[in-house]
């Protein structure tokens, strides 16, 4: 796994590079992953109290994923110009968040039709707005927030991926 990383990591690097040169959002999302994916790999040694196999698993599956979700967002609707992609990162960024969050609900059990019909209709319109490049602001995703606390179930806890990673990075110290 860890040879597929380094493979990865390197064909990866560039874009990951011109996303932090840029001070993006979207890295800022990564980075704690990387980081701890990284030390991990380097082979130092670890807390007994995290499971190294399963961060290793989790970030490297999480940086695949987000980062190819990324480069077709960059290839699909922005003509592979960054500086576009970067017009756009905060609804990007909550697209990806909606996902993470989503995949809590359902792995719980409460992912009902009426919160499945919230999801849909946010990411929707997400879509809508890149793939037509349509001005937005801040307020869209404070809208989208509204709409979504009315049918979250309040009694999941919604810690992302990168959130743990943040805190793993803090225990690791590589912060």
């Amino acid at each position: 796994m860890t040879n597929d990383y380094n493979s990865w990591i390197k064909e990866n690097k560039t874009f990951l590079n011109k996303l932090a040169n840029h001070n993006s959002l979207l890295y800022d999302n990564l980075n704690d992953v990387v980081k701890v994916v990284d030390y991990i790999n380097s082979g130092k040694p670890i807390p007994k109290d995290i499971d190294s196999k399963l961060f290793f698993d989790t970030g490297y599956a999480y940086l695949n994923t987000t980062v190819s979700e990324l480069k077709l967002y960059l290839e699909k609707y922005f003509n592979n110009d960054i500086h576009i992609l970067l017009e756009y990162e905060s609804l990007i960024f909550y697209s990806l968040y909606l996902d993470e969050i989503k995949m809590l609900i359902i792995d719980q059990n409460k992912y009902t039709e009426t919160i499945k019909a919230e999801f849909d209709r946010i990411l929707q319109e997400i879509e809508d707005t890149l793939s037509q490049r349509r001005p937005f602001s801040d307020d869209m995703i404070t809208d989208f927030n509204i709409a979504l606390e009315s049918v979250l179930p309040k009694d999941v806890t919604y810690i992302t991926i990168p959130e743990i990673f943040f805190r793993a990075a803090e225990e690791l110290n590589i912060m």
